[in-house]
């Protein structure tokens, strides 16, 4: 897993912090039936100070999991499970 890590000019005000994380899910299980030999989940995120307690924020989120299925016991098939979140937005400290 990736660690965030902090932009600034050195004094105790940052002025943007950035973090990203990688997870890997080995061998899932599905209520419905399948398997996934490979799963990942990306994210990056930032913060940043606009003005006071203002900030800005972004984050992005990428999910895939290679789920195969045998439906009927005719071969196996794909199918995928797959997400992405982008976010946008301020938020204000109290």
């Amino acid at each position: 897993m990736l660690e965030s890590s902090s932009l600034g000019s050195g004094s105790k005000r940052e002025l943007a912090v950035a973090g990203g994380r990688a997870k890997y899910l080995a061998a899932p299980k599905f209520s419905g039936g399948g398997h996934a030999g490979f799963s990942i989940d990306l994210g990056l995120g930032l913060d940043v100070r606009l003005a006071g307690r203002l900030h800005g924020t972004a984050a992005y989120t990428f999910q895939r999991i290679n789920r195969k299925t045998n439906p009927g016991g005719t071969g196996e098939i794909d199918a995928p499970v797959q997400e992405t979140v982008a976010r946008v937005g301020l938020a204000v400290g109290f």
